[in-house]
């Protein structure tokens, strides 16, 4: 297929640095930005982007991590179930990569490394939404990729996020505020936007991978402080099946401290 790669969601973080590496290689890109473009999640919509750029490759970054759980479920579930309907009528070769979450295995202890075949636990509303999409994925005739993105690390972390928080309490001069122990799997995003168009691009992928370091790390490391005395609760991943699919040299490395 000669068409563009589409991505939705591209006026968010994950998308945003999607387009951006799509661009920098000169690859052509068609972006739905939000919901002021239209809203996935309504009847029609999603049909009509597909069948307006035709593309080779959806990118699905389009999604609500926090909000109410008829909100999440719409945007997280409804809406991508729209899209694997809009792909499989107007452009059945296309492959289609969606954002996935380290959420759908929820928190775990100490020493837990999550690999693609571990149990769903979800904890959240936002992590049982995107599970479902998972399993919405699996049982379409879309070639699928679920991408289950760890912990991603933007250069300015949204208040409401654990770094955002972390951050926060630092710059009120708290030594170790609340958070700071808890241990995540933090992937630089545009490494991650390099990974998500590493599978888009791959020859046979398989449906579901982690994109993360598999690096264990707390919040205080991240932000280049000593780790608090015991460790909090885990999401760490194991990072074996995307470099056994990107190479070794695509599995992203741990970000320098934010300071």
């Amino acid at each position: 297929m000669s068409g563009p790669v589409l991505i939705t969601g591209a006026g968010g973080m994950v998308g945003g640095a999607v387009a951006a590496h799509l661009r920098a290689r000169g690859a052509p890109v068609a972006v739905h930005a939000g919901r002021a473009d239209g809203a996935l999640d309504l009847p029609g919509v999603a049909g009509a982007l597909v069948d307006r750029w035709a593309p080779r490759v959806v990118i699905h970054c389009a999604g609500l991590t926090y909000g109410l759980p008829e909100d999440l479920w719409r945007a997280n579930v409804l809406a991508p179930m729209r899209l694997l309907d809009a792909v499989a009528r107007h452009s059945p070769a296309a492959r289609l990569v969606l954002v996935g979450s380290s959420a759908e295995y929820g928190l775990t202890g100490p020493g837990v490394y999550l690999a693609e075949d571990a149990p769903c636990r979800p904890d959240s509303e936002y992590g049982m939404s995107k599970l479902a999409t998972t399993r919405l994925a699996a049982l379409s005739p879309v070639a699928t990729v679920v991408a289950r993105l760890f912990n991603p690390v933007p250069n300015d972390p949204e208040p409401r996020t654990l770094l955002g928080r972390v951050a926060r309490a630092y710059a009120a001069g708290e030594t170790e505020p609340a958070g700071a122990e808890q241990v995540r799997d933090f992937v630089p995003i545009g490494s991650a936007a390099a990974c998500l168009v590493g599978l888009a691009e791959a020859p046979d992928p398989p449906p579901l991978v982690n994109i993360c370091t598999g690096v264990a790390r707390t919040a205080a490391e991240q932000f280049g402080r000593p780790p608090p005395g015991a460790a909090g609760a885990w999401s760490v991943g194991d990072a074996r099946l995307l470099a056994s699919v990107l190479g070794s040299a695509g599995v992203p490395r741990v970000s320098a401290p934010a300071g």
